[in-house]
This record gives C-alpha cells, structure tokens and sequence, in this order.
C-alpha cells in the first residue's frame, strides 16, 4: 500500500494540487510522453497498483470469476469486489475498460480476419513458406493479447 504523509493539506490546497496533476496528465497526449512521465513519476509499486486496478475490471468485463482474477493478478477478492462494483455501478471506470476491450476485440477480429488469408495462401504448395510463416506470426500475436 502506497503511504500518504500523516501532514495533511488544507482542502483548497488539495484542489489545487489534484487540478494541476491531472491537467497534467491530460495534456499528455503521446504515448512515449506518458510511459516517461509515470516512469518518472511513479514508483513501481504505485504503477503495479493502478495496472492491476485496470486489469480487474479488463478480466471481469471478459467473464473471469473473481477467484481467477484473484488468483492471477495476486489481490485479494475484496479488492476484486471493489472493482467490480465500481465497474457496475460507476461511469468512468466502465468507459475506460469498455473503451479498451474494444480496442482489443477489433485487434483480434484483425487478426482472425488476415488469418483467414493466411490459411488461404497456404495451400499454395511448396512456394507457400512465406504464407505459413505470416500464420505463424499471426497466431503469436493473437496469444499476447491480453
């Protein structure tokens, strides 16, 4: 658990802060500019936290139990429950794991589809190496989507 200093700050100063962080990261808007500023800025515990926060609701929305989720991402299932209420009942949360899912699902309906061709030319014969090969990196690609 990441630890918050025991001084706590006045609310407007709070407000202040949080705004400035968060238009911050807003106003990242390349990907190289965003992994620099959080390797930069996180440390690795605060960046496994917030990744495995995102997985939770990734692996539920594709129908994992929480004890698989639990079990995968080391959490506990209270902290699966957690997520999974705020991925049903919350807004933001939701948007953001739909959005990428559906990034996900178009990448593997990509890459079916230019398998499919794969398949096709490779039942050339002899000349069809090449064909075989593209299968090949294909189905390695799909194996690391997530």
């Amino acid at each position: 658990m990441t630890q918050i200093s025991k001084y706590r700050v006045s609310q407007k100063v709070n407000d202040q802060i949080s705004d400035i962080f968060f238009q911050t990261v807003a106003n990242l808007t390349q990907k190289k500019q965003v992994l620099e500023f959080f390797s930069e800025f996180l440390t690795p515990t605060e960046k496994i936290m917030l990744s495995k926060r995102l997985a939770i609701g990734y692996l539920l929305a594709r129908g994992y139990e929480y004890r698989e989720i639990s079990k995968v991402l080391k959490v506990s299932t209270a902290t699966v429950g957690n997520f999974a209420r705020l991925y049903k009942h919350g807004t933001s949360y939701r948007k953001i794991v739909d959005k990428i899912l559906s990034k996900i699902k178009t990448k593997e309906m990509f890459l079916d589809f230019v398998e499919g061709f794969a398949d096709i030319g490779a039942i050339g014969g002899a000349k069809s190496a090449g064909w075989f090969e593209l299968r090949n990196e294909i189905r390695k690609k799909k194996q690391n989507i997530l």
